[in-house]
This record gives C-alpha cells, structure tokens and sequence, in this order.
C-alpha cells in the first residue's frame, strides 16, 4: 500500500474515532469498559474468583464496546 493511501485511511480512521467519541461515548466510558474487559480477563485467565464481579453484565457490555470501537478503526472484516 502507498504511503499516501495509509496516510489517507489513518485520518479516516482518525475522523471516525472522533465522531464515536463526541456522538457515542466518552473517552472515559470507553476507558471503563476497557478497564472492565482487561480485569475480567485477568481473573479468568488466572483462575480468580471474584464475588462482588458482575461478569456477565461487564462481560457484555465490554465486548459490545470492544467492538463498537473495532468497526470505528476498521470497518472492514478481514480474516488473517
């Protein structure tokens, strides 16, 4: 791909991500649910418990997120 071309597909991607920010989510609320996605992710990789979770509710709504933010950076699917 020529530079120009990924210089062309970064500021869409850019202008994109600054439309979800403004019109969707917040900075913070996404930063949230980040924050949620990689704690739930910890304690199931490592095997913790955690009583007070609300893991499925956190799951989700993360994962939702997750990839709302996915179609802003790429809307297209791709299969490596």
């Amino acid at each position: 791909m020529r530079t120009e071309d990924k210089v062309t597909l970064r500021n869409q991607a850019s202008e994109r991500l600054d439309l979800f920010f403004k019109e969707i989510t917040g900075e913070a609320e996404m930063a949230k649910q980040i924050r949620r996605m990689n704690y739930v992710l910890s304690m199931a990789t490592i095997g913790e418990k955690d009583e007070h979770l609300p893991g499925e509710y956190w799951v989700k709504d993360g994962l939702f997120w997750l990839n709302e933010l996915a179609e802003v950076l790429d809307p297209s699917i791709s299969i490596d």
